[in-house]
């Protein structure tokens, strides 16, 4: 059955240029493809006149569809710790996240809380996400069967920690058991109906030893696999870095060493670099999330997204939830320009098809073509903004006064996964 969704119709093509189609419209396949979008007119209307006959044919013409959203880093284990004050990030990770990921081990409790984080992300708009589990392969697996009974496209990962860095009560494991199980996990999940990824995911530096990051690199590096992990976040987690790995210049350079560094490798943060370590990024085309609200919230720095653009260093946006506060990527955008007065059409890429291209994923989602799986949001216009509102202005509106609430619908390969309740 194919359906036809009417509307104002917003796609990002390129960082610095939006698509507008006031009166626009989807033509969706019943495979959840889109088969045409663009401009609705008469001869959209001749030619589609079947399918308007047959009431396929979805109003949407008071509010305004876009890609749905693409979140770069977030934690699943954290969904509850939104919010929670922490003088810097390894005291937060003491007071409140470590014990929570330890406290992982109900079953039936855990698939409630699992199915409400990807519900949460529904609702803010956002169909795809990479994600960091905890360190249990049975949680991890859970995540994978929640997502895969509800149809929600993640590239997620077990945490490896075989390092005790400090007096922070982290989960330890050996090597040997961290890779057994992410190889597990990886040959049971990865690439399931083009909808679920494994990511190889060191928690970061300091929690890791060389062997640990070298078996990752080799392996993923072989087999092509996701790597996800955090870098230079905070000067405390370099300090620490500089003490545990003295032979190495700087962080990036254990990374890049050890041969974690691919072009299928995502660092969250990235603050804190010299530029040898943007050299080194841009010459393994490793791609990087930047994570502004978290950073914020923890007061860790400000990312200089200007020197990874130079570099053509790839990059999306994450939330990084819970540090993180919010879903909302309009929060995330908003953030963004705080950092950096990043343009909204600019904005928006990152949060859509830039964020698809660091994830080698833009061949089936982050802006509107045909063939592509029909993932999009339908959002209202901001209070005081009316239909024949300007491009600019209305991606401004919606980027500085946008939140979740603004969702009225979300939609992934076509199919609804939620609705604003009015």
């Amino acid at each position: 059955m194919f359906r036809i969704f009417r509307s104002r119709v917003l796609s990002f093509p390129r960082p610095d240029f939006a698509e507008d189609f006031p009166d626009g419209f989807i033509l969706v396949s019943d495979k959840g493809e889109i088969v045409d979008f663009g401009k609705w007119d008469k001869t959209k209307e001749i030619k589609y006149q079947q399918i308007i006959r047959q009431n396929n044919v979805i109003d949407f013409t008071d509010y305004v569809i876009l890609p749905a959203f693409i979140d770069m880093h977030l934690h699943l284990p954290q969904f509850h710790l939104r919010g929670h004050y922490g003088v810097s990030l390894l005291d937060w990770l003491k007071e409140y996240i470590i014990p929570a990921e330890n406290n992982l081990t109900t079953s039936e409790k855990n698939e409630s809380f699992i199915k409400a984080f990807y519900q949460e992300m529904w609702r803010s708009g956002t169909t795809t996400a990479l994600i960091f589990s905890s360190n249990s392969m049975k949680f991890t697996d859970q995540a994978f069967q929640v997502a895969k009974k509800l149809g929600f496209r993640t590239i997620l990962g077990k945490v490896l920690s075989d390092n005790k860095y400090s007096s922070i009560k982290i989960p330890i494991e050996s090597t040997e058991k961290s890779i057994r199980e992410s190889i597990q996990l990886y040959e049971k999940w990865n690439g399931y109906d083009n909808l679920l990824y494994y990511a190889f995911s060191p928690r970061f530096g300091p929690a890791t030893t060389e062997k640990l990051l070298k078996e990752v690199g080799e392996f993923c590096s072989k087999n092509s696999v996701y790597i996800h992990t955090h870098l230079a976040e905070t000067i405390g987690e370099i300090n620490l870095v500089k003490k545990l790995f003295p032979k190495y210049k700087t962080y990036t350079e254990l990374y890049y060493k050890t041969g974690i560094l691919t072009p299928k490798t995502i660092v969250a943060h990235a603050i804190h670099l010299k530029e040898s370590e943007y050299k080194l990024l841009a010459k393994t085309h490793t791609k990087i999330a930047h994570c502004p609200s978290s950073n914020f919230f923890l007061h860790s720095g400000l990312a200089n997204t200007q020197k990874m653009e130079d570099y053509g260093i790839e990059m999306g946006l994450g939330s990084d939830v819970g540090a993180g506060p919010s879903f909302s990527l309009f929060t995330i955008m908003r953030d963004a320009y705080y950092v950096r007065s990043t343009p909204p059409a600019q904005a928006f890429y990152y949060a859509t098809l830039g964020a698809a291209k660091a994830l080698g994923l833009d061949d089936r989602i982050g802006s509107f073509a045909n063939g592509k799986d029909a993932d999009f949001v339908v959002v209202k216009y901001p209070y005081w903004c009316t239909k024949d509102v300007s491009r600019t202005r209305l991606l401004s509106q919606l980027m500085f006064r946008g939140d979740d609430h603004l969702t009225i619908e979300t939609y992934t390969r076509g199919r609804r996964v939620y609705q604003k309740t009015l």
